[in-house]
Order: structure tokens, then C-alpha cells, then sequence
């Protein structure tokens, strides 16, 4: 649907009702609104306003003499000029960036989520980068453990994933270092996909290098790239913020939804993905956007970052379908830069592993 535009009189009277909702939860009545209408427009006035707006579907009514309620359509409205006024990607006011910000990619998307959900009062998330989307930096193959190997991975976009590997035999600490030197030299700027149907190749054919370092160091971690195991990440703070919202804890099915969509981080990735084809840069799903009918009274607020390079991971805010958008937009495209700019500067090799 494409962005529509309200004459300036009935847009502060919608926004005024949206407001006022989203506070008290209660039907809206024009006497409230005349009150606080700062052009001092009588109560028959602004009837007549609520009235026409009623009609095109932005408020409706419970019964005759009730106040207003804002429909989804409504939302919609205050969404959509929220991104249009929001200044464009790139140049709104940063986050402060996080504490250590040169750490791996999962410390910076901690310190952003948690920074994010402080400032727009929400349930704030980061998802970083699928590994088999990402490019090889760099692997290192540590003996922590009797029969055990302690795989670390590290991505060009700087998120860092670990795994017990159980070597077929042991292997000293000088021979694991060079399994690792020769996997960072063999597949460096691979993606994650591409080193994992190299790897099943090798060993549906076999290798002629099969006792050789490089059949060795294959043979070890071919396990861990050909699992497939999920490799995204997902973190969440700010639930405090949602239990506090009148309105939602009234709605215990929107609650439970949304618990059981952080407990599934593969239900919230999906729905990621799906909404991610309709758009290019920040997105909003709302009312009847969301899969779950019980979570139509839950709003969320995404971007994307990173590249082809670095990977794409999101970034958002879930809250309710009444939050300040006009805040919740800018805030999470800042928080998109954050994290975009800790992704390059592992790219450049300005810090991480390798």
C-alpha cells in the first residue's frame, strides 16, 4: 500500500488519539481532544474531523456513544511517517557505541541490544550473521581437553563460534597449530557453504592427500562444516520493558507469543526473512503483518546490516503496536550502524582473530 498523506488538521487529531491511546488504553472522546487541540478547535469541531477520519478507516467505534479506538490502518499511518521523516540510513545520531566495541561481533551486539532496549523502552534483538553466509577469517585448533579439540572459527564480519571436536587421534598442540595456519591459508574469504560442499566432495571421493597435513586437518574439521548445526545468533534484552505496558500485560496471548517466539529463535529468523523480501532498509510489521494471529497486539521494528562480505544479520525492537515509532525508527537504524561498522572493521582486519 502506498504511503498516504492526511490534511495537517486531521493528522494532528489522528496522532493526538494515537497518543492518548497508547497511554490510557481507553476509547478516545472529542471533548479530551478539543481540550488539547492547541488551535482551540470546539468539541463539534473536532467531531466532525474524528468523524471523517472514522470513515476512511483510521478510527472506529464500539458502540455510538463511545470515543474513538485508532484502527491498524491507524498504526500504519503514524509507521509510515515515521520513516518518512526519519532522517536517511547513515546519517542519524549514533548509539553510543559499546564498550569494547573492537571485540568479537557477539560482545558488540550485546553491549547494542542491550543499549538499544534502554533507549526506545522495548524488547530489543540483534541476530548476527548465518555462518554459512559469512567468509572464513580465520580457524584455530586448541587442545583444552583430554581427547577433545577445541575449535574456534572466526568470521571476516568478526563473530567468533567454538566447537569440541573428538580428533580420530591425538594430535600435539604444534601439529594443531599448523592443521589451523593451513585451513586459514586454504579457505580465507571462502563463505562458510562453499568450505562445507568442498569438504563433502573430499570425502565422498576421498583425498590423496589423505595422510598428509592437508587431509589431516580436513578429516578433523569436516565434522563441523558438515553438521549444518544452526550457526545464528540471537540476543534479546528489554523483556522488563514489555511486562511494564499496561495494555500488554492485559494481553496475555500477545505475552506468550512472543515468548515462544524468542524460546524458537528459528520462528523470529524466519519471519525475518519473510518480511525481508518486501523491503530494502528498515522495516515494520504490525497488526495483521504478524504470522501469529495472538501477537497482532505486538509491534516490531527491524534493519538490516552488514554485506556480502561481513554477512547480514537484523536488528530491531519488539513492543507494542502503540510504541513511538517516530523514536523506535531512527534509534534502530542507528544501532544497524553500529554494528555495520564493527563488521567492516573486521573485515579491514582492524581487530579480531588471525
Amino acid at each position: 500500500m502506498a504511503s498516504e498523506t492526511l490534511p495537517p488538521r486531521e493528522e494532528r487529531i489522528l496522532l493526538e488519539v494515537l497518543r492518548e491511546f497508547a497511554e490510557s488504553h481507553r476509547p478516545v472522546g472529542s471533548r479530551l481532544l478539543a481540550l488539547q487541540e492547541a488551535e482551540g478547535l470546539s468539541p463539534a469541531t473536532v467531531r466532525t474531523v474524528l468523524h471523517r477520519l472514522e470513515e476512511r478507516g483510521f478510527l472506529s467505534k464500539s458502540h455510538a456513544s463511545s470515543g474513538r479506538l485508532p484502527t491498524d490502518r491507524a498504526v500504519r499511518y503514524l509507521i509510515d511517517r515515521a520513516i518518512r521523516d526519519a532522517a536517511p540510513p547513515g546519517s542519524e545520531t549514533d548509539l553510543e557505541a559499546p564498550a569494547g566495541e573492537d571485540a568479537d561481533l557477539d560482545v558488540v551486539a550485546r553491549a547494542t541490544v542491550g543499549n538499544l532496549s534502554l533507549d526506545v523502552r522495548s524488547l530489543g534483538f540483534v541476530t548476527t550473521p548465518p555462518l554459512r553466509e559469512a567468509r572464513l577469517r580465520a580457524c584455530e585448533l586448541l587442545a583444552l581437553a583430554p581427547g577433545k579439540v577445541l575449535l574456534v572459527v572466526v568470521s571476516l564480519g568478526g563473530h567468533v563460534h567454538e566447537q569440541w571436536l573428538i580428533p580420530p587421534r591425538p594430535y600435539a598442540a604444534e601439529t594443531l597449530r599448523s592443521f589451523g595456519n593451513y585451513l586459514t591459508e586454504a579457505y580465507e574469504g571462502w563463505t562458510f557453504a562453499e568450505i562445507r560442499e568442498h569438504l563433502r566432495c573430499q570425502v565422498e571421493r576421498g583425498t590423496e592427500a589423505a595422510g598428509q597435513l592437508q587431509g589431516r586437518a580436513e578429516e578433523l574439521v569436516a565434522p563441523y562444516f558438515l553438521a549444518e548445526a544452526a550457526d545464528t545468533g540471537l540476543f534479546w534484552d528489554g523483556a522488563r520493558w514489555l511486562l511494564a505496558d499496561a495494555g500488554l500485560r492485559a494481553d496475555l496471548e500477545a505475552l506468550r507469543s512472543l515468548v515462544g517466539t524468542l524460546e524458537e529463535r528459528g520462528r523470529l529468523l524466519r519471519f525475518l526473512d519473510e518480511i525481508w523480501d518486501q523491503v530494502t532498509e528498515t522495516t515494520v510489521a504490525v497488526g495483521e503483518e504478524w504470522p501469529d494471529p495472538a501477537a497482532r497486539g505486538l509491534a516490531l521494528v527491524a534493519a538490516s546490516y552488514g554485506d556480502d562480505v561481513t554477512g547480514r544479520g537484523f536488528v530491531g525492537v519488539i513492543g507494542p503496536r502503540w510504541m513511538q515509532f517516530e523514536r523506535a525508527v531512527p534509534r534502530v537504524r542507528a544501532a544497524a550502524q553500529v554494528l555495520a561498522r564493527a563488521s567492516r572493521g573486521f573485515a579491514r582486519g582492524r581487530s579480531g582473530g588471525g
